[in-house]
């Protein structure tokens, strides 16, 4: 889960802080980021009344950082390779059963394939291989990274700002973290 914040120039500037020209300096806007994963271990579990539940482990961690819009717009997109790369793992390790249906499946394809080619249908119509259509984002996500910009390397005043909102981001990952803890009844150590 990722939550992100504001970061307002005004209440420093207000105090002196920063230099007024800060604000004329920076382009970038930087937000505090707060990420909380959560990891979930389960067990099944028959019950007396005949039923199955679950008992299990949840495990949390709290982190916080300051990101930019494009560093933002990065972690999303290697976010959801992350999770893609999970459900592959998890198609790997499925049953004999689910990967003999697979196999039918594609022969009853590559049979109705055969058929049309017969008909006289061009074959360019139809691709060989029927992984290729459910793998042709890869390719297209490569392209895009070839083609996309560098990120910039923060200037002095940007660099400041970054560490202020970090510091904002990690009190509040705290307050977040300790609201956790008094919303479950544990003990909370501030």
């Amino acid at each position: 889960m990722l939550g992100k914040g504001k970061f307002k120039l005004d209440e420093p500037l207000r105090e002196g802080i920063i230099p007024r020209y800060f604000k004329d300096v920076t382009k970038k806007k930087i937000f505090p980021i707060v990420i909380v994963e959560f990891t979930f271990r389960s067990v099944p579990e028959r019950m007396q009344q005949g039923g199955y539940g679950y008992r299990g482990r949840v495990d949390l961690a709290f982190t916080s950082y300051a990101l930019t819009e494009d560093e933002i717009k990065i972690l999303k997109e290697k976010l959801e390779e992350d999770d893609l790369g999970d459900l592959m793992r998890n198609i790997e390790g499925a049953t004999d059963e689910s990967l003999a249906q697979i196999k039918v499946d594609l022969d009853e394809f590559l049979e109705d394939k055969k058929k049309h080619e017969e008909e006289g249908k061009d074959e360019e119509d139809y691709d060989t291989n029927p992984f290729t259509a459910l793998f042709s984002f890869f390719k297209k996500k490569e392209d895009n990274e070839e083609k996309g910009k560098e990120l910039s390397e923060d200037t002095r005043e940007e660099k400041v700002l970054r560490n202020m909102a970090i510091i904002k981001a990690r009190v509040d990952c705290k307050k977040l973290y300790g609201s956790f803890k008094g919303w479950n009844s544990m003990p909370d150590f501030r």
